[in-house]
């Protein structure tokens, strides 16, 4: 078990290292249509 969370852990390390801290897609502008309709958006709102 802890051979496992060790991997996943080093795994995360490493993609938050490549990837500067940040993730391919902005969260963010999504947060904001939901908050904005009140409901998710279709895939067609994106």
């Amino acid at each position: 078990m802890f051979i496992v969370f060790t991997i996943s852990a080093g795994l995360m390390l490493t993609l938050a290292i490549v990837n500067n801290g940040s993730s391919n897609d902005n969260h963010l502008v999504l947060s904001q249509l939901i908050i904005a309709k009140g409901q998710s958006p279709k895939y067609t709102d994106c």
